[in-house]
């Protein structure tokens, strides 16, 4: 039980770095000690640890030879890319579900479903028949898309209508996922 729940907070202290990191708030090249982190956050370095684990295996965070961690630089380019790809993500999902023919009762859920714009993405993260692309989203909702939509306009019913659409819209859906990231990059202008 103990396990189980150090793991739940180094996913929260994950996610909390990965938002300091995508927003700008720590700066790219930035070391990562855990003893401050740690410090910092009021909790033991082994959730720290886990939770620069997890980020080093979502690429934000780059563990030296010499053990140092560092927080990767986030540039503009590179949050258009990861969003883009994210995008892709979602499509791949979309389109999963057509092919299963579990798209009347995906479009259900999806017109019944409450908790804004994060909830809808993690929904279809969830009902995405191919469990690879199930990680990849969660990911993408714990990490990027969480971070993005503190900064992003209101655009959850804009985004609902793309998931109610009897067809995936590719080109609707690449320009909505471009939108997040302007909006991110537009938070970390702020934070400089």
């Amino acid at each position: 039980m103990q396990a189980l729940e150090a793991k739940q907070t180094g996913e929260y202290i994950a996610e909390q770095i990965a938002e300091q990191i995508l927003t700008g708030k720590i700066p790219g090249g930035s070391p990562l000690r855990q003893e401050e982190l740690a410090d910092a956050l009021g909790v033991s370095r082994i959730p720290v640890r886990e939770a620069l684990q997890i980020l080093q295996s979502q690429g934000l965070v780059q563990r030296l030879s010499t053990r140092r961690i560092l927080s990767v630089s986030m540039t503009p380019e590179k949050l258009r890319q990861s969003f883009s790809m994210i995008a892709q993500m979602e499509l791949a999902g979309l389109q999963s579900i057509l092919l299963a023919g579990k798209q009347s009762a995906f479009q259900a859920t999806v017109a019944r479903s409450r908790g804004g714009e994060l909830a809808l993405h993690r929904l279809l993260a969830q009902e995405t028949p191919n469990e690879y692309v199930q990680v990849l989203l969660n990911n993408a909702c714990s990490y990027y898309l969480n971070s993005a939509l503190r900064h992003a306009e209101a655009s959850e019913e804009r985004y609902r209508r793309l998931l109610l659409a009897d067809a995936p819209e590719e080109a609707a859906l690449a320009a909505h996922f471009s939108a997040l990231a302007e909006s991110l990059i537009a938070g970390r202008e702020e934070n400089r």
